[in-house]
């Protein structure tokens, strides 16, 4: 936003990005955005990353295997861990995420530690 107001006084990308530190490149894109949409131009905007490889009825189907407990998947103990689910996930969905992706798909689904513990 201090770039914008630098913009507004009639200062060009170089001398932006001297003022700012930044680089020349990163001060002219910010101005053509400037230019093209104002302040809201520059505004940061959310990156919602990669879409999810499971499909909605895939959680759905997910959450009723988690319901059923690491004992009727197989597992020797009643404790879901995320290895354990993340191998439930591959098993069932032939799609393979990491510890933290799972957590991540947990999270997403409204589970917690303590709805697996239940």
């Amino acid at each position: 936003m201090v770039a914008a107001r630098f913009f507004a006084e009639g200062k060009g990308p170089t001398e932006v990005a001297e003022l700012l530190g930044v680089a020349q490149g990163s001060a002219s894109r910010w101005k053509q955005a400037y230019d093209g949409h104002g302040k809201e131009g520059l505004r940061a905007k959310r990156h919602p990353g990669k879409k999810s490889r499971l499909r909605s009825a895939d959680r759905e189907r997910l959450a009723e295997l988690l319901l059923l407990g690491p004992g009727a998947q197989g597992f020797p103990t009643e404790v879901w861990t995320l290895s354990r689910v993340a191998t439930l996930v591959e098993q069932h969905f032939r799609v393979k995420y990491s510890q933290s992706g799972v957590w991540r798909i947990l999270r997403a689904m409204g589970w917690s530690c303590h709805t697996l513990l239940l």
